[in-house]
């Protein structure tokens, strides 16, 4: 394929070869706050089977000698809500992490499930205001049980959840169902796609105007909350 464009008056062309392109939904790190070595884990989407991948990269960084660790959900819209209640059983024993309600539906609480895998070590959770859904769930979940710190800036608040109701001529409706509850009772808001209060995290990262600066800011913020956890 041979594609063709303008840049500023001068005519570039390419030929190009089409390729798939595979984005992982989870990727992990090392790195050093005041030399404690920190696992971080990023989770892209709560998509099908993504748990399996968490629980993977968890116990990579645990091989490789973390000490604390950094659950990565800014800019994760959700997902699935087993994959949320999956995720969370990964760092709590036992307990509520979620409860749905709705006018029309009956009101029903996931539990974490199985024996964790990382129970006690210093955890933080990054989140920002396109961290939606299911990373609210597993975010406010960790928050309400206090084993997690959240860090980052508050997020989007959509505390409700969908079902799909299948029309005669093909085409469906999504309308909003219910509720989602957090450990605590509370709701983070929110109608249909309209944002709601959503998490405010106990450690804020600062605005800074520059890529640099808002990396150093993220990162002291993260150490200091790993080592209050």
């Amino acid at each position: 394929m041979v594609l063709t464009w303008d840049r500023g008056g001068r005519t570039i062309t390419k030929r190009v070869q089409r390729a798939a392109v595979n984005v992982p939904v989870v990727d992990s790190a090392m790195r050093e706050c005041d030399g404690v070595k920190v696992g971080v884990v990023r989770l892209g989407t709560f998509s099908s089977g993504s748990h399996a991948q968490v629980y993977a990269a968890v116990r990579k960084v645990l091989k490789q000698g973390a000490k604390a660790l950094v659950l990565d959900l800014r800019g994760n819209g959700g997902g699935l809500v087993n994959e949320a209640q999956l995720i969370s059983s990964a760092f709590l024993k036992g307990g509520t992490i979620v409860t749905t309600r709705g006018r029309h539906v009956a009101t029903h609480t996931l539990h974490a499930v199985g024996d964790p895998i990382a129970p006690t070590q210093p955890m933080v959770v990054l989140i920002d205001g396109n961290s939606a859904s299911a990373s609210e769930i597993t975010a406010g979940a960790l928050q309400d049980r206090k084993r997690a710190t959240l860090v980052g800036t508050r997020s989007f608040g959509k505390g409700v959840f969908q079902e799909i109701m299948e029309l005669s001529n093909g085409g469906a409706l999504d309308i909003t169902a219910g509720q989602y509850f957090l450990p605590s009772g509370r709701n983070i808001g929110g109608k249909g796609v309209h944002r709601g209060q959503g998490l405010d995290p106990a450690v804020k990262t600062p605005k800074d105007d520059t890529p640099a600066r808002a990396a150093a800011g993220l990162r002291t913020a993260v150490c200091t909350a790993a080592k209050k956890v």
